[in-house]
């Protein structure tokens, strides 16, 4: 792992303390942290985020970082479908990705698991389960059986909440049609930034969010203010039938 860069002093603290934080994650990849020292020192932080960005909401600089973070970080890893083209390319793609994808926990299937599995044979077999219990039981001895089986139910049942919230999630992102190359995952992050500014801010502040692609995909070329507005004015192209 490579050491953090020196953070400028022009980095607003609720930035600094962001980037800090979301480099301790240590499944980062090289990619990911090279994304945070960029959005760290890079020049064009200053004068096309920070010196920009309105004065309210305050001490919003950190959200930024979080959110640029979690809109490039979700599109690399996010589950991918198996491709309907079964070439050996596509294949190939799609089997490479998959270590990438544990960053999402599947809660549902654990909580599913707890239920339908352990607590299952917990409660078929509770007889059992109580004869043993006194011999085998090594967690706080002021526990009873029935004690541990409600706490388990009450886990299956925190892991489906929190399965719930992460499906809402997924669901609120941006449209993905296309996976392969780098445009799609411009796309993605844009979108997701566009529509935070709009939320945060009122509007979509095309320049910065611009500035924001620049830096986290390492753009020499830039990225036009022009090309952040026409995509978000873009309409989605209309299938067209096949059908005779």
């Amino acid at each position: 792992m490579s050491a953090a860069p020196r953070i400028p002093d022009w980095v607003p603290d609720t930035a600094r303390g962001m980037i800090a934080e979301l480099r301790t994650r240590t499944w980062l990849d090289d990619a990911e942290r090279e994304l945070l020292d960029r959005l760290a020192t890079y020049d064009a932080m200053k004068t096309g985020v920070w010196e920009k960005l309105p004065s309210e909401p305050k001490d919003f600089q950190g959200n930024i970082i979080h959110h640029a973070w979690v809109a490039f970080v979700t599109f690399r890893r996010h589950p991918r479908p198996f491709p309907k083209a079964k070439s050996k390319g596509k294949l190939h793609e799609w089997a490479e990705h998959l270590p990438r994808q544990t960053l999402f926990p599947d809660f549902m299937h654990a909580g599913n698991l707890l239920r339908n599995n352990v607590l299952d044979q917990m409660i078929r077999h509770y007889g059992d389960a109580q004869a043993y219990w006194q011999r085998f039981w090594e967690g706080d001895k002021n526990l009873t059986l029935d004690q541990v089986i409600a706490i388990m139910d009450q886990v299956s049942s925190f892991c489906l909440k929190v399965d719930v919230e992460y499906q809402a999630f997924f669901r609120s992102l941006p449209e993905v049609k296309r996976w392969s190359g780098s445009k799609p995952a411009r796309k993605f992050f844009t979108d997701y930034m566009s529509k935070l500014m709009r939320e945060a801010y009122g509007k979509p502040l095309d320049p910065i969010v611009a500035t924001l692609e620049e830096v986290a995909f390492d753009l020499a070329e830039g990225v036009s203010t022009e090309t952040i507005r026409g995509r978000r004015r873009k309409p989605d192209r209309p299938e067209i039938s096949r059908q005779k």
